[in-house]
C-alpha cells in the first residue's frame, strides 16, 4: 500500500514492512525513546532503548513478522512507522470487531511532520477493507495529557483509563462512518 500527501511536501511512500526493515524500526523507536527522555517524558517509554531490551526486540520482530508494520519513508528514510495487531494483554477486551494500533512513531526529521496523521489514515482504510467500524488504540496517559490530545485531535475518542504496573494509560477508539 502506498500513500502520499496532498500538501506540497514531496511524496512520501508507505510500504509492508519486512525482517530487513527490523532494525531500522528498532532504530526509530530509539530516537523516539531519546527525543521523549529529552523533553521530560520517559514515564511514556522508559530511558532504555528497544533495541536494548530483549523483550522489545522480541515483540518488534512478532510485529514485523505479522505482516501488519507500515513504513513510511522518503527517499529511502525512514519516517515513521505503524503496527497493528491484537489489544495487548494489558487492554481490557471488547466483543466488538476491531482493528487495533499497537505501535505508532514518527521521526524527529522534518519530513516526518504530519506522518502520524497519514499512518492513522492507513489503519481506518485497513479497518474498512476488513469491514470493521471501529479502530482502538492506547497510550501513555501523563505528560499532561498531550499525547490523549493528538489522538483526540485525529479523531479518538478517549473510552477508559487503565494502569498497567503503575503506567498510566488511556485507551481511545474512532468509530468509522461506513463507506
Amino acid at each position: 500500500m502506498s500513500g502520499t500527501d496532498t500538501d506540497d511536501r514531496p511524496v512520501r511512500s508507505i510500504r509492508i514492512a519486512d525482517t530487513a526493515d527490523i532494525a531500522g524500526f528498532l532504530a526509530l523507536l530509539d530516537d523516539a525513546v531519546k527525543w521523549l527522555c529529552e523533553h521530560g517524558s520517559e514515564g511514556q517509554w522508559g530511558s532504555t532503548p528497544f533495541s536494548a531490551r530483549e523483550s522489545a526486540v522480541d515483540r518488534v520482530t512478532t510485529w514485523v513478522r505479522s505482516g501488519r508494520v507500515h513504513l513510511a519513508e522518503q527517499d529511502g528514510t525512514l519516517l515513521g512507522a505503524i503496527a497493528l495487531g491484537p489489544a495487548p494483554d494489558y487492554v481490557p477486551p471488547t466483543t466488538v470487531p476491531e482493528v487495533y494500533v499497537v505501535a505508532l512513531v514518527s521521526g524527529r526529521d522534518p519530513a516526518a511532520r504530519g506522518i502520524g496523521g497519514r499512518l492513522l489514515e492507513l489503519a481506518r482504510e485497513f479497518a474498512v477493507e476488513q469491514g470493521v467500524d471501529r479502530v482502538r488504540l492506547d497510550c501513555w496517559a501523563g505528560g499532561e495529557g498531550r499525547l490523549i490530545k493528538y489522538y483526540q485531535d485525529r479523531g479518538f475518542e478517549p473510552v477508559e483509563t487503565f494502569d498497567h504496573h503503575g503506567w498510566p494509560g488511556q485507551i481511545l477508539e474512532q468509530r468509522l462512518v461506513s463507506r
